[in-house]
């Protein structure tokens, strides 16, 4: 039996593991395959405890091993074109696609040469894409769907991957699936049940949001890269310019890379982020967490944007 391939980016996935987030494309070859492997056999090889996410070098430059503690190791190899997946015993098939999806498959393709920030992306009404970067916790999920059900596109919910063209960045899809708290998703998304029992937060269809278009397909041109205020502020929401120095830095620090250690990869993650035309984008963006204050907040985003 032919085993299904799966659109994500730029990657062509053929996959043993399913894959139901993501949608199926036929007619194109394969440049990435993913395989379901049982877990290292002995303790010695387990993964380890120490930390949530532990990404290695492989020795002899074979690839990449991404260990998540107590769930899961993925082996990548250097070209990024495999991905092994050893799940531990009692991973819930929902939770082993949720680190692949949204922490595994983001830095590969960065490894294969993408521009990747952990950040959300959307197209606006006239085709334009936004992003909105911050840390975990200020609300860019909710954002996200907020303006998806508003009749915006979703782009992707937790990796905005980059493509560069004569015309500037542009920001390519991931899949429909964003994760939202469970208030959130009972607000904006009637009925939405959790992928994962055990995990915090709900995946829910874009296409429930409001619109049964409500992701986008193709590209768009990036127009904005809004970094989320960690502050939350009582008055009406603000936008505001970044300093160049400033976007590098959030920039760097929020690029989905796997080549951590070297001081090579690295000055190649500052050329890439430099050279790729998204400094300019980098605006701030500071709002009330109220739900009621979203009319709001999507006004300000739009005044900023202005005329296409």
């Amino acid at each position: 039996m032919t085993e299904p391939f799966y659109a994500f980016a730029n990657l062509v996935l053929e996959s043993s593991l399913p894959l139901p987030e993501l949608q199926r494309c036929a007619g194109v070859p394969s440049n990435c395959r993913i395989d379901l492997a049982p877990a290292p056999p002995s303790a010695d090889d387990a993964w380890p405890g120490r930390s949530p996410r532990e990404i290695r070098k492989q020795e002899g430059g074979r690839g990449y091993t991404i260990d998540f503690a107590d769930a899961a190791r993925f082996e990548v190899s250097a070209e990024g074109d495999r991905v092994c997946c050893r799940p531990a015993a009692g991973i819930s098939d929902a939770a082993l696609r949720h680190l692949l999806l949204d922490h595994v498959l983001p830095r590969v393709l960065c490894l294969r040469g993408l521009l990747v920030f952990h950040a959300s992306a959307l197209r606006a009404p006239d085709g334009r894409a936004v992003a909105f970067l911050g840390a975990s916790g200020t609300g860019k999920s909710t954002l996200a769907a907020s303006l998806v059900a508003a009749g915006w596109r979703l782009v992707g919910d937790d990796a905005l991957v980059i493509e560069g063209g004569q015309d500037g960045p542009t920001a390519v899809p991931t899949y429909p699936g964003v994760r939202l708290w469970p208030d959130t998703a009972a607000w904006l998304a009637a009925g939405s049940e959790p992928a994962d029992p055990t995990a915090p937060k709900r995946r829910v269809d874009a296409a429930s949001l409001g619109s049964r278009h409500g992701f986008s397909t193709t590209p768009a041109s990036l127009a904005r890269v809004y970094v989320v205020a960690d502050e939350i502020i009582a008055g009406s929401p603000t936008v505001d310019r970044v300093a160049a120095s400033e976007a590098l830095r959030r920039a760097f620090e929020e690029e989905l890379r796997l080549a951590d250690a070297d001081r090579p990869s690295l000055q190649a993650s500052l050329d890439r982020i430099a050279t790729s035309g998204v400094l300019p984008l980098f605006r701030r963006l500071s709002y009330p967490r109220l739900f009621e204050a979203l009319p709001a907040l999507h006004a300000a985003i739009e005044r900023d944007l202005g005329p296409a």
